[in-house]
């Protein structure tokens, strides 16, 4: 079987055993990205919180407070059963899990429900329902959105609505992980390369304010492409 035809199967197989795409954030890919924003998250956030709005078990968040960062936390839904990941001190397993944290219900769909707060940083479903978070992004008119994606998020085979969404919301930088994590622990490390895409729309304090992106000689939108982040 070529190695294609068994990357399509490994996602195929992982569509259907886990159609919500519950991958939890090693705490390595979360301090790659600190290494190179946490300056300008501070800047942006100006003490105020990080909304992780696909929180899972509460690892990816949970990285960012041990950095000193506060957050909000919500998901579409609780982990799966049968995953074996605890939720983490205070989470409880029912539908309004860390409510009190919040300040409010846990469970919320991003692509539909309001902004908790304006800077976001997540690792989303990756494919189409990537795409549709950053159009959410936009929508909210979030000042910092960080989205763990594939690499190549934007030159998807037979995508050209990702040549068009890359042209409306462009992110302002890439920053590829140099190490492919491994969402289990159990020695299986994703596929694909993997980057941290950031929009960074802060009123105020960014280029990008107003959506509208670097723009090269003839006038066509870039983003910022840097050397790989590596793992710490």
């Amino acid at each position: 079987m070529s190695g294609l035809k068994r990357l399509a199967g490994r996602i195929g197989a992982t569509l259907t055993d886990n159609p919500l795409q519950f991958h939890p954030t090693p705490p390595e890919v979360v301090r790659a990205l600190l290494t190179v924003e946490a300056r300008r998250l501070a800047a942006v956030l100006n003490g105020g919180p990080i909304w992780e709005p696909a929180c899972g078990d509460g690892r990816l968040a949970a990285e960012l407070r041990r950095a000193g960062f506060r957050t909000v936390e919500s998901d579409i839904s609780a982990p799966p059963s049968g995953t074996g990941l605890p939720l983490g001190p205070g989470q409880g397993s029912g539908p309004r899990r860390r409510a009190r944290d919040l300040g409010g219900p846990a469970i919320q769909d991003f692509l539909s429900g309001a902004r908790r707060a304006p800077v976001v940083v997540t690792n989303p479903p990756f494919g189409d329902d990537g795409a549709a978070f950053i159009r959410r992004g936009a929508a909210l008119e979030l000042h910092y959105m960080a989205l763990l994606l594939p690499l190549g998020f934007f030159t998807a085979a037979e995508k050209s609505n990702r040549d068009r969404l890359f042209a409306a919301l462009t992110p302002a930088r890439i920053w590829p992980l140099g190490f492919r994590p491994d969402w289990t622990g159990q020695g299986n490390p994703v596929p694909m390369p993997l980057a941290w895409f950031v929009w960074d729309w802060t009123p105020g304090l960014s280029r990008q304010h107003g959506r509208d992106p670097e723009r090269g000689p003839r006038g066509e939108p870039y983003a910022r492409l840097y050397a790989p982040v590596r793992r710490t």
